[in-house]
């Protein structure tokens, strides 16, 4: 996960060194500890116990061996005695049981005596390596190494029994001379190793957390090759491997793309030349970020690899599992058939946006329910099945010592709902085929699979709620929840769908697309002129062809539906109609132009027809221009003269750029999305365009992303205006606290003048809004989340907003008047407020880049004090 570096590094590499050692367990003066033989973990170990008191002690102990479905198979009672300031040791079995003959079990020793009591534990016996072959698309990040073994243990049985297939585990990657953190860190995996095995799982080790000495090391890359060789003949055959984490981000290192290239090289020659059988995973890049990973492969990089492992943090499943997508896509345009690995994603159950303990900070990725949670963790694994992405680790499974809480199971071992989800989730998912997938921004989502047997079942679900089934169930249909709890199938067989999957076996159809059915706007006019581009007037009304083939051998009845709209444009469809095989039939579609519609710019329509009330058609696209002059040239026309510092890509931590203050004019405005009463030179540009502290993120060209910002006030109100070119809009993320994953336009305002009184946190003083011009069906007008980060809720502030939007292919307009009482302000001329302008960019369904008019730090999107000013003029 994106944390802030330079606490993340030294919290990190302490904690994971920390838990290196074993340190064993204590009562009063009292240390025990097993003496293990960790070059064969089959011979059971020696209890020792070091007494640093003036007094003798003795203790009673009650030692158990447990096997992997919790069973007691050994207990055996004891005690020892200890001198003062002395040491003794004792075989716990009392000689019973001197090795574990076959897989491996628990030993746990239960130490009670004056002072209190403790446990000791260890994980014991024979290696029973996983193939490869058997791991799938269920993972789990769960740190092991923090816990002490009979933790580990129930860990285990856990994530067994909810189906999971591997483990990834933290490693430090450390120079080979060092002796004792290299001992103690093999050590450390050997127990963890084996005990994943012993539940039929498979480790993937992740090598991350650089050592000092490779930084100013000459040999960087001999250090890499020497400690992947050393891991990759301590395990052959046992594991696969993770070469670094997040270094794009700076958590535990901070590589540019070029670099991390050889250095992934570097790890995976070492393994490979003692175990050419491991996968060899890159490192996990932070937000699957676009132009990382073109970077990244440029290098020949994937001829060394099995797999890019990318962390596509999200807003929404869908948004998680795009980037993961175009991450695979990047790798097809290469020339790889390299798998992609999630190896890190989750979602943050929100404490109302309660700082985070161990980054200092509310995290971005934030803002959920325990019921989102739930939800999104099945739409996830679906998602990822059905779009072949082959590995996916659910960050991250267990509660204690876990400050963040992304955990599927408390500290007591009490599991979450989202527990039962993922065990649900397996039951019907495992080894399952996929035969049918919506699009990502589909806001129906209906995806199929296909069991051994040849049964097919469907998991739906609706990108907001309340949203009516486009099939209709028969009576032969069985529905369960994400729970597995039985969903009633309405008399008229359609469903209301909304965030929460549900499993459905009888689906109507054996697949989502009818392919033999292919609609299109190809009517009886002339070929030689196009027949999906159409012009009109502001409103005029339009017809548009809505024809029919159907291919198959026998006849359908197929009505039209608009899967994307624009707003304040009424859509007439034709009424249903029937198609015998082999024909067609033409109908039509009238839509009404909006009198405000934008001359000179496309609008974009999406069509496509439903099949026997079951399965879809292919959509085609509508292009429609409005005849006229685009109005708001002007405005991207004029020049102002920049004198103040640009974001640089080459130092992606760099801040202090851009423009540190802009200006409200005073005046009225009429929010009606229509900017014509608005001056060109009273727009600023939005034009600091970057990633998120993440290193070779690229920026945007002006035909990628464009912004420009104006402003006005009154007695009473702040009018902002907003005018957005953008070549990839998407609307999939309203659900997120930030909208992350959302083409968005955001404003922070504080009526604090001082810079350095402003707060940290979001005030009564302060309000963010977080603004999108429509919604996911794109016919919705603008909305708005007035942002609670920092913990204050504001209910029905949206009420007290007036807003407008006008959207088109590729941008949109949108204003917004703010009362200035809402974040208690002043207005006069003079006046100085806070003023921060962002926006996100969304391409293929995530976020891509972020613009600002003033970046003074990267606490810009939650921190009032990481404002610039607007100063209110004449």
């Amino acid at each position: 996960m994106i944390k802030k570096l330079i606490v993340a590094i030294c919290v990190s590499v302490t904690a994971i060194t920390a838990v290196y050692g074993w340190p064993g367990s204590k009562i009063g003066s009292t240390r025990f500890s097993l003496n293990r033989d960790f070059e064969d973990l089959s011979k059971l170990p020696q209890l020792k116990a070091d007494n640093k008191s003036d007094k003798p002690v003795e203790f009673t102990v009650k030692t158990t061996l447990v096997d992997r479905y919790g069973k007691v198979t050994t207990s055996i009672n004891s005690s020892i005695k200890v001198s003062a300031k002395g040491s003794a040791s004792i075989d716990p079995l009392k000689g019973g049981i001197s090795k574990i003959e076959n897989g491996a079990m628990l030993l746990k020793s239960e130490i009670t005596g004056i002072g209190g009591s403790t446990i000791i534990s260890g994980i014991f016996g024979h290696s029973k390596p996983v193939k490869a072959s058997a791991v799938d698309i269920f993972g789990i990040n769960v740190h092991l190494g923090r816990y002490k073994p009979h933790v580990q243990w129930t860990l285990l049985q856990m994530m067994r029994a909810a189906g999971i297939t591997q483990i990834r585990e933290d490693s430090m990657f450390l120079d080979c001379n060092d002796s004792k953190n290299v001992t103690n860190q093999l050590n450390h995996l050997r127990q963890v190793v084996l005990g994943v095995e012993a539940f039929g799982m498979r480790p993937l080790i992740l090598l991350g957390y650089f050592p000092s000495p490779f930084y100013q090391s000459s040999h960087k890359l001999k250090m890499a090759y020497d400690w992947a060789k050393m891991i990759g003949r301590e395990f052959k055959g046992r594991v696969d491997y993770n070469y670094g984490n997040e270094t794009n981000s700076g958590w535990a290192g901070y590589g540019a793309a070029a670099d991390m290239a050889n250095l992934n090289k570097a790890f995976a020659l070492g393994t490979t030349e003692v175990d050419q059988a491991a996968g060899r995973g890159s490192f996990g890049i932070a937000e699957g970020l676009n132009n990382y990973i073109v970077e990244f492969i440029k290098n020949d990089t994937l001829k060394y690899l099995n797999a890019l492992c990318v962390h596509p943090y999200c807003g929404t499943p869908e948004n998680g599992i795009a980037k993961s997508f175009a991450a695979k896509k990047r790798v097809r345009c290469a020339g790889g058939n390299q798998q992609i690995w999630c190896t890190e994603i989750g979602f943050h159950v929100d404490k109302h946006g309660k700082l985070n303990p161990l980054t200092k900070e509310l995290t971005g990725v934030a803002g959920f329910s325990e019921k989102h949670q739930t939800q999104f963790l099945t739409r996830l694994y679906t998602l990822a099945l059905s779009h072949g992405i082959k590995r996916v680790y659910w960050y991250d499974f267990f509660g204690l010592r876990d400050a963040e809480t992304f955990w599927l199971v408390d500290k007591n071992f009490k599991p979450r709902s989202a527990y039962k989800a993922y065990t649900e989730c397996t039951r019907h998912l495992k080894h399952a085929i996929p035969c049918g997938t919506s699009d990502f921004a589909d806001p129906i989502q209906r995806h199929y699979f296909k069991r051994k047997d040849g049964s097919v079942f469907m998991v739906a679900w609706g990108l907001k709620n309340g949203i009516k089934a486009d099939f209709k169930l028969s009576a032969k249909a069985t529905v369960v929840d994400c729970l597995g709890k039985a969903v009633k199938v309405p008399g008229d067989g359609y469903l209301m769908l909304g965030h929460g999957p549900v499993y459905i076996e009888n689906p109507p159809s054996k697949t989502l697309f009818d392919k033999a059915v292919i609609v299109s706007s190809m009517d009886k006019r002339h070929f030689h002129k196009p027949m999906s581009r159409f012009t009109a007037k502001p409103g005029q009304k339009l017809t548009i062809p809505f024809v029919s083939l159907n291919g198959s051998g026998t006849p359908i009845v197929i009505r039209s539906y608009t899967r994307w709209n624009n707003p304040g444009w009424k859509v007439k469809l034709p009424e249903p109609v029937e198609i015998a095989a082999g024909k067609d039939a033409t109908q039509s579609i009238v839509l009404s132009v909006p009198p405000n519609a934008v001359p000179g710019v496309e609008y974009v329509f999406r069509f496509a027809g439903i099949v026997d009330e079951s399965m879809r058609t292919y959509p085609y696209s509508v292009r429609i221009k409005i005849d006229g002059k685009f109005p708001y040239q002007r405005i991207i026309d004029y020049k102002r003269n920049a004198n103040y510092p640009k974001w640089n890509s080459f130092n992606e931590t760099g801040t202090g750029k851009g423009n540190p203050e802009l200006t409200a004019k005073r005046g009225t405005a009429t929010i009606d999305g229509n900017l014509n009463e608005w001056k060109a030179e009273e727009f600023f540009p939005i034009d600091q365009k970057f990633q998120w502290i993440l290193r070779d993120p690229g920026a945007p060209s002006d035909t990628d992303w464009s912004g420009y910002v104006a402003f006005r006030w009154d007695e009473n109100k702040l009018y902002a205006a907003f005018l957005v070119r953008d070549d990839d809009l998407g609307f999939t993320d309203l659900i997120s606290r930030d909208w992350r994953d959302c083409d968005n336009v955001r404003l922070m305002l504080s009526s604090t003048a001082d810079p350095k009184k402003r707060p940290k946190k979001i005030t009564a003083n302060d309000i963010l809004l977080i603004m999108a011009p429509t919604g996911i069906t794109r016919a919705e007008g603008p909305l708005v989340n007035v942002a609670s980060l920092g913990g204050l809720t504001r209910n029905g502030v949206e009420k007290q907003l007036e807003m407008s939007s006008n959207i088109w292919k590729d941008g949109y307009v949108l204003e917004v008047a703010v009362p200035f009482k809402l974040f208690n302000a002043k207005p006069a001329v003079g006046t100085i407020l806070g003023l921060n302008v962002m926006a996100d960019d969304c391409d293929d369904n995530y976020r891509q880049h972020v613009g600002m008019t003033y970046l003074k730090d990267f606490n810009y999107w939650n921190c009032p004090r990481s404002t610039g000013n607007l100063k209110l003029i004449k």
